[in-house]
């Protein structure tokens, strides 16, 4: 049964009017990439061929709060640059640090533009050493 919850990497769940996600993953790194998955497919932008990478660099106090703060990061550096973040390559990652480099392509548009991520319904479960975690953006 926990097999079949880890072949997806992520669910867009239904929301009046957020996006609201569902991302899986065996480790931390894996949940990370998958949330940025699901944000290009809940954002449906124009892509142009222009790669881009940013480092990152985010201390938080405690692990909820530090996926909280990346994602911050990764919208702000989506509007800063016009672009889409679909992977993130870390280099240190504790439950109150990360540090690495988030990468992908400049965009000419999105159809759905993230505004912010919240906390209204947020949730990161770990059982049998999977992650699953659940986040509202605000569009």
């Amino acid at each position: 049964m926990k097999d079949s919850v880890l072949k997806k990497k992520y669910e867009i769940l239904d929301h009046p009017a957020d996006l609201k996600i569902r991302a899986y993953g065996k480790n931390l790194e894996e949940l990370f990439n998958n949330i940025l998955a699901a944000m290009k497919d809940g954002t449906r932008p124009e892509l142009l061929r222009e790669k881009i990478k940013t480092p990152v660099k985010i201390k938080s106090e405690n692990l909820e709060n530090l996926i909280f703060d990346f994602l911050a990061e990764v919208i702000y550096e989506m509007d800063l640059n016009d672009s889409l973040y679909q992977k993130v390559e870390i280099k240190k990652l504790t439950e109150k640090e990360l540090v690495g480099e988030i990468s992908g392509q400049k965009v000419k548009r999105f159809t759905t533009e993230i505004k912010g991520v919240t906390w209204y319904d947020f949730s990161l479960k770990k059982e049998n050493n999977e992650f699953t975690l659940i986040v509202v953006f605000d569009i």
